[in-house]
């Protein structure tokens, strides 16, 4: 399957914050060029989504002009075409992905924690010619965690959270997957150090576990969170600490909606906006958009300390985080219906083999929904790999090895 070029972009479809400082997206578009190069076989549905984008592309470009249409067409792209090539792939293909992905998860697990206690802070320099945002040592002094081979500890952890599941279902024995899950969820506590991401974390957690289990979690979160170990969570204790103390449920929402920066306020209001204008604000134009799908909200973005500190207490505009409510923003809600067809459609076969598949489909589309970047590339590819390769288990009715 790989000659040295063909590994070469394969293996950068899992690194996309790696952009050498070629662009100033923080995504370089790896997963794009690899599939353009690799994909084979073009399913009607995928045919048919590009047409969409392009054509939503044109029209922008017609009645708005030059706004950013180029770039967001290129995000959208980079993870459709990555979605849409891993589910052309071959059983054989996907056996090799997974060993590739492997060792990419050991070789991030090792460089987390030496990145945690600052034992490659000599190779910063590589470490930012590779991604202009990103560091060889934790970021004790904001009271953040590591960035792994990321721009930020946030989006290291949600790439690190998708390479766990694919490896916990494929070499994990179920008796062994609650141990394994809790020590996960430690290191990410410890090292990765992102509230949003433990967030997230539970949410696998709780959609996997029994109600005993869900006690052992709970218990042994409680005595992490308050053990008094300087070292065990960081900011992210910090805010659990906070939410417990807070009490009141209003105060806890608005204390989630400002230390989250704009995440929340754009996600809500992109729906909001998205539901109102069934076209959206035209494909590119999310900047424009975003601001008055805030401002319809009727938020006083003056209270929250985002908006304070970028905006002098205005809106200002800013992408919203998940690929599908970019979607509803730029395309409105007959584009996000369209969009999100094309992947259930895409993912249906995959749906009825095991609970398995549908809590990794539950995880999924909760991440494409509300988290991460729009072209952010690693859960589209990961978990189609894994629904396939839970597919080929089924039909072959007996486990399939891989060493």
């Amino acid at each position: 399957m790989f000659n040295v070029w063909k590994l070469f972009f394969m293996l950068m479809m899992f690194f996309p914050s790696v952009t050498f400082d070629l662009l100033s997206a923080e995504i370089f578009p790896w997963a794009f060029i690899a599939s353009v190069f690799f994909l084979r076989h073009y399913s009607k549905g995928f045919f048919i989504v590009l047409l969409f984008f392009f054509f939503c592309w044109a029209l922008s470009l017609f009645f708005l002009g030059p706004t950013d249409s180029l770039r967001s067409i290129a995000s959208y792209m980079n993870t459709i075409f990555a979605f849409a090539f891993v589910l052309s792939i071959s059983q054989l293909q996907i056996f090799k992905f997974i060993k590739l992905i492997r060792i990419i998860f050991i070789i991030l697990l090792t460089l987390g924690l030496l990145q945690y206690f600052n034992l490659v802070d000599f190779l910063d320099d590589i470490i930012k010619f590779l991604i202009p945002r990103g560091s060889s040592v934790a970021l004790i002094e904001a009271n953040r965690g590591v960035r792994l081979l990321s721009s930020e500890p946030a989006r290291a952890g949600n790439e690190l959270i998708f390479f766990y599941i694919l490896l916990r279902y494929v070499y994990i024995k179920p008796k062994y997957r609650l141990l394994s899950d809790i020590f996960f969820t430690l290191y990410l506590l410890m090292v990765i150090q992102s509230f949003m991401v433990i967030g997230f974390m539970v949410l696998f957690l709780l959609l996997n576990m029994k109600f005993k289990s869900i006690m052992l979690l709970l218990l042994s979160s409680t005595i992490v969170i308050y053990s008094g170990l300087t070292f065990t969570g960081g900011r992210t204790v910090d805010l659990i600490r906070d939410i417990i103390e807070i009490g009141n449920w209003n105060d806890i929402l608005f204390f989630l909606a400002n230390t989250s920066g704009h995440r929340l306020i754009t996600i809500y209001s992109s729906f909001l906006y998205g539901i109102q204008f069934p076209f959206g604000a035209g494909l590119g134009n999310w900047y424009a958009g975003s601001i008055e799908a805030i401002n319809m909200t009727g938020i006083d973005v003056s209270k929250f300390s985002y908006f304070q500190f970028y905006g002098g207490g205005n809106v200002i505009g800013t992408r919203s985080s998940g690929f599908l409510s970019n979607i509803i923003l730029e395309t409105g809600v007959i584009g996000f219906l369209f969009v999100l067809g094309y992947i259930l459609k895409s993912l249906k076969k995959y749906w009825y083999n095991s609970k398995d598949s549908k809590i990794i489909i539950l995880m999924f589309l909760f991440k494409i929904l509300f988290i991460g970047s729009v072209g952010h590339p690693i859960a589209w590819i990961l978990v189609v790999l894994l629904l396939k390769y839970i597919d080929f288990e089924k039909n072959n009715n007996k486990n399939l090895k891989l060493i």
